[in-house]
């Protein structure tokens, strides 16, 4: 499975990383309290020039200091979630994601 290329970034070094990603990116807030980002509008999609992925950024800052910056898949690729819990008492793992347990 591909895995797009992305950088951990503060939001002064958005731009230089969308760019050098190259666009279309994806730009989200990655702060560790942000569980959920879609319940906090924590990111932006399709982001294409510098000039969008300053403005993202500077958005997002008020989020959190430590941004992500991804490369846009759109070929209809979903993304997987997946879980996976450890009973310590029966040393068994638990999976949670459809066709990846």
């Amino acid at each position: 499975m591909p895995v797009p290329r992305s950088r951990v970034v503060s939001a002064g070094e958005a731009s230089e990383a969308a760019a050098a990603l190259g666009f279309p990116v994806v730009i989200k807030a990655a702060g560790a309290a942000l569980e959920h980002k879609s319940e906090v509008d924590g990111g932006v999609l399709n982001v294409r020039s510098a000039a969008e992925a300053a403005a993202a950024a500077q958005r997002l800052s008020a989020l959190s200091a430590t941004l992500l910056v991804e490369e846009m898949v759109s070929d209809g690729v979903a993304e997987v979630l997946v879980g996976v819990t450890v009973d310590a008492q029966s040393d068994s793992s638990w999976c949670s994601a459809p066709a990846a347990c």
